[in-house]
């Protein structure tokens, strides 16, 4: 008969810190995307949200929706789904691929690092082209210009760092906003323009008119976390009548000019 020491076997409480473990392993690996889902809808106050989720935390898809927070009467959903992808680094970064089916012909990667008192975030050089018609769910003055066309968004090297005090960036964005259209007008579409954003010590914004009936252009800078903008918009000769009701609600009017300001 094979006499076994009970020296030589596990104790019965470090079999159960084992399981406890591979428990907890199982949930980490394997956590549902609606835990994600959760979280995104905690940040953002619920301004972004994920519904008809699958997967996991770390692969999944879901469909998004954007509204003005929690009791919001009008939502926006994109068409399609948006499909992630999170990679742990051994740095202590994250990888986070995301692509939409709707809006994106190549993958975006972002990669999340913690710092002490910041979090960066860096994004590859990357294209994509959303509806405008999604600028509705940010709340007034869009949910009443109700915007048309379509938003192309470029970046080249773009990173930034926030914290409780502080944004800065480096790199540039382009956000190319083409056929812009409103139900104010019977103008359609308005126009087309052009946002750079340009990072540095001070990162700064600059509107421009491309072409169209109504003029828009303006520059804005960050101010540590306060950002601020000041513009104009105006429409061209002889269509002053046709835009009346729509400069009258990007801003304040002065004659036949709508002043816009940000912060």
């Amino acid at each position: 008969m094979l006499n076994v020491n009970s020296s030589n076997t596990i104790p019965k409480h470090w079999a159960w810190v084992g399981s406890i473990v591979g428990l907890l392993l199982g949930l980490l690996v394997f956590a549902p995307a609606q835990w994600l889902a959760h979280s995104i809808a905690f940040i953002s106050k619920h301004q972004l949200t994920f519904q008809n989720v699958e997967g996991t935390v770390w692969n999944g898809s879901a469909q998004t929706v954007m509204s003005t927070g929690v009791g919001a009467t009008q939502e926006m959903v994109l068409p399609e789904r948006l499909h992630w992808r999170l990679v742990p680094q051994w740095n202590a970064s994250i990888q986070l691929f995301l692509k939409h089916d709707c809006c994106m012909s190549q993958p975006m990667l972002l990669t999340i690092k913690p710092l002490l008192q910041s979090v960066q975030f860096a994004i590859d050089d990357h294209q994509s082209r959303w509806p405008a018609t999604w600028l509705q769910a940010l709340g007034a003055p869009w949910n009443t210009v109700a915007p048309s066309g379509w938003l192309a968004v470029n970046t080249k090297q773009l990173q930034f760092s926030m914290s409780s005090q502080s944004f800065n960036m480096t790199g540039d964005a382009t956000i190319d906003l083409q056929s812009l259209g409103s139900r104010l007008t019977t103008i359609n579409p308005l126009g087309s323009y052009q946002l750079q954003v340009h990072g540095g010590h001070t990162p700064t914004v600059e509107l421009s008119t491309l072409e169209g009936v109504l003029q828009l252009e303006g520059q804005g800078e960050w101010l540590g976390q306060r950002f601020r903008f000041n513009g104009e918009a105006k429409a061209s000769a002889g269509n002053e009548d046709a835009l009346f009701n729509l400069l009258g609600v990007l801003g304040q009017r002065r004659g036949s000019t709508s002043i816009l300001k940000l912060g």
